[in-house]
C-alpha cells in the first residue's frame, strides 16, 4: 500500500527585532518591528495605555486599549 503524501506547508522566514525601554511604559514605548522574509511589515508599540500598530508606511497606528484586547482575547 503506498504511503499517503503530506501537504506540505511553506515555512516564511520571519523577524521580530525589540526595543524595549529601560524605565517604566508610562515615558516610552517598548517597540517591535515585524519582519517577514526580510520585507517589513510594521511596528508593534506597546505603551502603558495602549497597542498601536503602525503597518508599513502608515502615519497613523491602528490602536486597542488593554480593555479591548482582553474582551477580544477572552471572546476567541
Amino acid at each position: 500500500m503506498a504511503k499517503a503524501k503530506r501537504a506540505s506547508r511553506a515555512r516564511q522566514a520571519s523577524e521580530v527585532m525589540m526595543t524595549l525601554p529601560e524605565r517604566p511604559l508610562a515615558y516610552s514605548d517598548a517597540i517591535f518591528v515585524i519582519r517577514v522574509k526580510g520585507e517589513k511589515l510594521g511596528e508593534l508599540r506597546i505603551s502603558q495605555g495602549s497597542l498601536d500598530w503602525y503597518a508599513r508606511n502608515a502615519k497613523r497606528p491602528k490602536r486597542i486599549t488593554w480593555a479591548r484586547l482582553a474582551g477580544i482575547l477572552d471572546d476567541a
